[in-house]
């Protein structure tokens, strides 16, 4: 990996695709590229607030690597998550959004991580209240003509079709099931390190399967990465970032 002596603080972006993060690579600016552990990740700033982003891979393991090397070895202090993700809720449509409010593992026992260590108290993670009111804010100014909804969001290692979607919503009642936010928020917890997911809507019950994933996919990318730009307006290049040790 390319080294850097700028130790200053950096927000961290992680998406699990090279198409949901498109958008956003091409708004960093002076961006340099760094390889670390076979990812690529990208520096510079947006609207002048320094960031790190990376594609992590699908899947909870790849995701959890990219987000410990953000917060290790790139100085990141608040790591957001954005995307797509499958529909659970009935209310939820195709390229409706979600912003989490908490996540958690909906293919781990419900016992597991209260014997891992640390211990937990509660299965789910919960999103950063400051970074839920500058999503908040973003919302508003993206002026979206599809629905965005508040709540919570599982992870778990295999797409979910409409047998584990019942599963899934009779076990957790989510809005929306992904890949990746509940491992990322697990490694933020570890790190006390502040997180969010924003994901955008490619399949539900009624249009499932990796059909109607794939013609979703680019267009449910870029409202998710254009809310997530539109938080950086909202911080004004003044989100409280500390210096690194």
């Amino acid at each position: 990996m390319q080294q850097t002596n700028n130790k200053k603080g950096r927000i961290g972006l992680i998406c699990a695709t090279e198409g949901e993060i498109a958008t956003l690579i091409s708004s960093i600016d002076e961006a340099t590229i760094s390889r670390k552990s076979m990812l690529e990740f990208y520096q510079g700033t947006i609207k002048e607030v320094p960031v790190a982003a990376t594609v992590s891979g699908i899947g909870k393991i790849r995701s959890a690597i990219a987000t410990q090397i953000l917060i290790n070895f790139f100085f990141c202090k608040a790591i957001i998550n954005f995307g797509t993700a499958g529909g659970i809720d009935e209310g939820v449509r195709i390229l409706d959004t979600v912003i989490s409010t908490e996540c958690a593992y909906w293919d781990v026992s419900d016992n597991t991580l209260a014997y891992m260590r640390p211990n937990m108290n509660t299965n789910y993670f919960f999103a950063d209240s400051f970074l839920l009111s500058l999503v908040q804010k973003a919302v508003v100014e993206c002026k979206t003509t599809n629905q965005v909804f508040w709540g919570r969001m599982v992870t778990g290692d295999i797409f979910a079709d409409n047998i584990l979607r019942a599963r899934i919503k009779e076990s957790f009642f989510p809005l929306s099931v992904d890949m990746e936010t509940a491992s990322i928020a697990y490694v933020c917890q570890h790190y006390q390190t502040p997180y969010i997911s924003v994901r955008t809507i490619t399949d539900t019950y009624e249009h499932t399967g990796c059909r109607a994933f794939s013609r979703n996919y680019y267009r449910a990318s870029k409202i998710s990465c254009d809310i997530v730009i539109e938080m950086f307006k909202a911080m004004h290049g003044n989100f409280p970032i500390p210096e690194v040790e």
